[in-house]
């Protein structure tokens, strides 16, 4: 069985502006086992694009940055007073809809 990673896959390109020089960018976070696969599935909805399609962008044009997203150390807000800290237990949960962290507060147990 294949052990799946998240990736983080920007395209960034040049677009027609006043500007010279301004670089639009679109970012897919993607499911894949490698970063060539994750290249390729962001690339393959990216060409279909507008942005993509309207414009004389060619894969040379195109600047294409993979990062394989690593764990990150989450931080519970730290409780300032004292007698929160000996009465209290702040413990991370992830919301109904998985969209976020939400933050139960309990009372700490006596030993």
């Amino acid at each position: 069985m294949a052990e799946y990673s998240l990736w983080k896959v920007t395209f960034s390109y040049e677009s027609p502006s006043d500007h010279v020089g301004d670089r639009e960018r679109e970012t897919y976070i993607v499911v894949a086992d490698n970063k060539e696969e994750a290249q390729r599935k962001s690339f393959a909805h990216f060409s279909e694009t507008s942005a993509y399609r309207d414009l004389p962008l060619s894969p040379e044009l195109v600047q294409t940055t993979v990062t394989k997203i690593q764990k990150r150390k989450l931080s519970l807000p730290e409780l300032t007073l004292e007698a929160d800290q000996q009465e209290f237990v702040v413990i991370p949960r992830l919301s109904g809809d998985n969209s976020s962290i939400e933050y139960l507060v309990t009372e700490r147990k006596s030993l």
